[in-house]
Order: structure tokens, then C-alpha cells, then sequence
């Protein structure tokens, strides 16, 4: 009886045949290489030939393509199946007074294990999702791993009134020099940076001296190049709008607690106010006198300005779908240049999404595998291929 209703319904057929269209153009356009951006050379040829995941097809999950589905989905489903870890904590005591706190994670690793630093987002935090995941899948690989939390923010309270500002990269120095020199004499330093904390990581690659001789490779994950055309895009609706402003919110439910800003020239007042990314860094930075005008702002972030002075080995993973920063404000042309900086460019994965296969609840999907195969193949270097690399674009810059 229920076969015989379904073959009366006219639009049963039409069903399966959308099925089938659709399975052929997730088939034929969806699955796909990611592209390997970068100048040819010695950097080029070692991801080419040693990080495999590179050269495999990534397969989106096919019940959530876009970038905004990848992102919260791919939220969610590291919130319920990654169990809390349980870190060292370590209070940094900064020159200025100031604090911040170290999550380390070396449970089951080796004397001489390398050691990652990883930098979260805006608001990332010990347990946050993508932290989790990544911190996971690089202790399981033997890596030793240490979160380096904002300022106020790790279960550390604000002792100074000094918030977080983009590009401003003096903290993290303080926290690379501190961790390297906790760790055993000739072990291995990275350092990954996601989303917002990019900006952070850049500025350090770039300006700061000491960066090679602390930090063997480093990494990037969803960073927003252009966070002008990001607060843009972030503007725009129906979703990008909804997440922007639920990002805000909460933002200042962190912000309403330091107190201690208003000692500063911050105005406290104004700052609650932001309902978006874009207001918030005006009254935060602007405002505040801490650039002359909103589009100082901006330029001085941009990651497009300071890529030619990295001079470690970077590799970036992004999007071409993410709402936050799109294909059309990468910097393609720049990293294409690059001798010392590389782009692995999917059409999908959103922000910090990255998603794959028909059921996606396991622990590793293509952000975790891309990440974990770059770092233990850099930073254990078993056949000093590395090594070799790193000489050889020393030579050139």
C-alpha cells in the first residue's frame, strides 16, 4: 500500500532525478584538489612532495556546502564529539605588568617533543571547539602544544588597561622567548594562528627580528587578509549580518567585565554600544586615539602588506567560500610570488570549517589532517629534508 501511494505521487521521479543532477555536479565541480599557491621553489617542492593531504581530493560534506553551513555545523560537531582537555596552566607575567595565560598540552610526549603554540581567535579560549580539535590531533601525534590566551581571557583577570588590538604583536613575543626558553635545548617551535589571531602572528613574522631564530615554521588558518573587505562581507545579509552581530554580543559580554579599561583612553561606554565587527574596531581603535582614522586602521592590519617580510616558512589554509574573508580578498598574486609562503585554497571549507565525507562526526577532518601532517613533517624532520629547505631560502632572502 505505501509503494503504491509513493508511484501515484507525480513528483517522485522529478525527486530522484534532482538527486542525481545534484550527486553529478558534487562529483564533477565540488570534489576537487585544493590549489597549492606559492613561487616555485624549494618551499613549493617539499609541501608538494611530503604534506600528502595537499594532493588528495577534498570532498565537502555534500549535506552542508557554503560557507556559513561549514562554519557552524562544523561548531557544532567539534563541541560534541571532542572531550574538555585537561592543560598544565601557566600565568605569564608580562613587562608591563600585565598577564596572560599558557594552556600547555604534553601528555604521552617525548623529552625532546617539538612543541606548537597555538594563537585562537577574537574570543578563543582553552575549551573552544577548533582549539580542542587542533590541540588533540597534534598531542596525539606526539607534539607538544601550548594555547597562548589573550589578556583576560584563560581564566586570567585584566591587570592592566590594555585590551586586544590587532596587529599588536609585543605579548606574543613575550610568550614565543618565554616558551622556547622552557623547553629542552635544540627542540622545535611552530606556531598556528587562526582566524582574528592571524593578524597577531603576521605582524610577529614580519617585524620582529628574533622570529627566525625562535620559530622553525608557522601557519595560518582562515586568516582575514583584508579585514576591511571582511567587516564588509560581514555586513551584508541575511546570515553573514545575523552571525555578526552574535559574534558582538559575545565579545562585549567579555568586555563589560574590565572594568579596569576605564582607566585607560578607551571609551567603555562607547565600545558596549558596537553591534558589529566594524563598529567595535572603530571604538576600540579609533575612537579610543589609537589611529588616526578607521582606514589607518585597516591598512595597518592587512596581511597583504607583510607577507614579502616573512622569512620562515608559512603556510595558510583558506576558503574561497568563507564569509569572512573570500577568494576576492586573498592575496593571491602576492603569495604567488612568495618564496616563503604558501597557500593551500579550497572552493569550500567556510571559516575554520573544513568538513568532509558523508558523516563527519570523527575527530580529524581536512583542517586537523592538513595541520597535523605539515607540523610533523617540519618540526620532527626525520630526514632533514627540512632543514635543507630552510637553508636553501636562506640563501635567497
Amino acid at each position: 500500500m505505501y509503494f503504491e501511494v509513493l508511484n501515484t505521487i507525480s513528483w517522485w521521479p522529478a525527486f530522484f532525478a534532482a538527486v542525481n543532477i545534484f550527486f553529478v555536479y558534487y562529483f564533477t565541480q565540488v570534489v576537487q584538489r585544493p590549489r597549492l599557491i606559492s613561487a616555485d621553489g624549494p618551499l613549493k617542492e617539499f609541501l608538494r612532495y611530503n604534506v600528502h593531504t595537499i594532493s588528495e581530493k577534498y570532498w565537502p560534506t555534500f549535506w552542508c556546502l557554503g560557507g556559513a553551513a561549514q562554519m557552524l555545523i562544523a561548531n557544532a560537531i567539534r563541541q560534541l564529539v571532542l572531550p574538555k582537555i585537561n592543560y598544565r596552566r601557566e600565568i605569564l607575567k608580562l613587562k608591563d605588568g600585565g598577564e596572560l595565560a599558557l594552556h600547555w598540552l604534553e601528555a604521552g610526549c617525548s623529552e625532546n617533543a617539538p612543541c606548537i603554540i597555538l594563537i585562537p581567535g577574537l574570543i578563543g579560549e582553552p575549551q573552544t571547539d577548533y582549539v580542542r580539535s587542533l590541540a588533540t590531533i597534534a598531542n596525539k601525534a606526539g607534539l607538544r602544544v601550548v594555547l597562548c590566551n589573550y589578556r583576560g581571557l584563560g581564566g586570567v583577570t585584566l591587570k592592566t588597561p590594555r585590551f586586544y588590538t590587532l596587529n599588536c604583536y609585543e605579548d606574543l613575543a613575550e610568550a614565543i622567548r618565554h616558551v622556547h626558553e622552557k623547553l629542552p635545548k635544540d627542540c622545535k617551535l611552530g606556531c598556528v594562528a587562526l582566524s582574528l589571531g592571524t593578524f597577531m602572528l603576521g605582524a610577529y613574522l614580519a617585524q620582529e627580528e628574533e622570529a627566525s631564530k625562535y620559530l622553525t615554521a608557522a601557519m595560518m588558518i582562515s586568516p582575514p587578509c583584508d579585514i576591511k573587505f571582511g567587516v564588509i562581507n560581514l555586513e551584508k545579509p541575511y546570515f553573514n549580518k545575523i552571525f555578526n552581530h552574535s559574534m558582538m554580543r559575545e565579545v562585549l559580554k567579555l568586555f563589560k567585565h574590565y572594568s579596569i579599561l576605564r582607566k585607560s583612553n578607551i571609551d567603555v561606554d562607547l565600545v558596549l554600544t558596537s553591534k558589529t565587527l566594524g563598529a567595535f574596531i572603530n571604538n576600540l581603535l579609533v575612537k579610543s586615539s589609537l589611529f588616526a582614522s578607521l582606514e589607518e586602521c585597516y591598512e595597518d592590519a592587512k596581511l597583504h602588506n607583510k607577507l614579502g617580510n616573512i622569512t620562515i616558512p608559512l603556510l595558510c589554509l583558506c576558503a574561497a567560500d568563507d564569509i569572512f574573508q573570500p577568494i576576492q580578498a586573498l592575496p593571491l598574486e602576492i603569495v604567488e610570488k612568495s618564496s616563503n609562503v604558501a597557500m593551500v585554497l579550497s572552493e569550500y571549507g567556510g571559516h575554520i570549517g573544513f568538513l568532509e565525507g558523508w558523516w563527519p562526526f570523527r575527530r580529524e577532518q581536512y583542517m586537523e589532517r592538513l595541520f597535523v601532517e605539515y607540523f610533523t613533517k617540519v618540526l620532527f624532520d626525520e630526514n632533514g629534508s627540512f632543514q635543507r629547505l630552510k637553508e636553501q631560502l636562506n640563501k635567497t632572502n
